[in-house]
C-alpha cells in the first residue's frame, strides 16, 4: 500500500514548503537573444546557447489561442534539429545545484508546429555529460503519443495522442530516493507512466530538450519549473 503523504507528494500540483529549484518563462528574454541567457546559480538557471547556429535555439514572441488551454502570450523557445548531428539545436538548462530532496516535479509547456515536429527531454548531469532515461518524447515516428523511456532506456509509446498547433502541459513527479519516475500530461493530469526505475547515480542539474523532427519542424517549449520536496 503506497502511503498516503507518498501519494500527495507526486500527484499534487504544488505543495506547501516546496523549494523553486528552476523557474523561467523567457518572457524577460528578447526575441534577439544570442549565446547564453543567465547564471547557473540564478533562480532561471542558465539556458544555451541561443542562435548559435541557424538550427539553434530561438526565443520568438508568440500569441497562440486554443480549446484546450488558456490563452498564452509572451515568449517561447523554437527548437529544430541541425544537419550537423551536434548539440547545437538542443534547449539546456543548467544549475550550479543539483537536485536534492525526496521529490522533483518537473513541469513544462510545448507546442508541436506541425505534424512531424518532435524533440525529447531528458534530466542530465553537466559535468557527466550523459542524458538519464528519465525522459519523455513525442514525434512523428511516435505516432504522435507522449512516449516515456523505460530502465533499458527504451521509449514506451502511451496511448495520448497530442496534435500540432495546441499547447500541451507534461508535469514528472520524480522520486529521488527510490530512483523511480511518473509522468502526467494535459490540464487533468493524466497519468501517462508511473514508478518507472532508472539506473544512473548520477545527480540531476541539467535539463535537455533535443529536437528530433527533420530540419524545419518546429517545437516551442515554455514556462518551464523545477520545485522540488524534501
Amino acid at each position: 500500500m503506497i502511503p498516503v503523504l507518498l501519494v500527495l507528494l507526486l500527484t499534487a500540483p504544488l505543495l506547501l514548503g516546496d523549494e523553486i529549484w528552476l523557474k523561467q518563462n523567457f518572457d524577460s528574454l528578447p526575441d534577439s537573444m544570442e549565446g547564453a541567457s543567465g547564471s547557473p546559480t540564478d533562480p532561471e538557471g542558465a539556458w544555451g546557447q541561443f542562435r548559435k547556429t541557424e538550427t539553434s535555439p530561438k526565443v520568438q514572441s508568440h500569441e497562440f489561442n486554443d480549446q484546450v488551454t488558456k490563452d498564452k502570450q509572451g515568449r517561447a523557445v523554437a527548437i529544430t534539429r541541425g544537419d550537423s548531428g551536434d548539440d547545437s539545436s538542443w534547449l539546456i538548462a543548467n544549475k550550479a545545484m543539483e537536485m536534492k530532496g525526496r521529490i522533483a516535479q518537473v513541469r513544462f509547456w510545448f507546442l508541436r508546429e506541425s505534424k512531424q515536429s518532435g524533440f525529447s527531454m531528458h534530466l542530465s548531469n553537466q559535468s557527466k555529460n550523459f542524458c538519464s532515461t528519465v525522459a519523455v518524447a513525442i514525434s512523428e515516428d511516435m505516432g504522435q503519443k507522449i512516449a516515456y523511456q523505460n530502465e533499458e532506456g527504451q521509449w514506451v509509446h502511451s496511448e495520448i495522442i497530442v496534435k500540432p498547433g495546441l499547447w500541451f502541459r507534461v508535469r514528472m513527479a520524480i522520486d529521488l530516493e527510490k530512483k523511480v519516475y511518473s509522468v502526467f500530461t494535459g490540464d487533468e493530469d493524466r497519468e501517462v507512466a508511473h514508478n518507472i526505475p532508472w539506473k544512473t547515480s548520477h545527480p540531476f542539474n541539467r535539463i535537455v530538450f533535443a529536437p528530433t523532427a527533420p530540419q524545419s519542424n518546429v517545437s516551442f517549449i515554455d514556462d518551464v519549473e523545477v520545485t522540488l520536496t524534501q
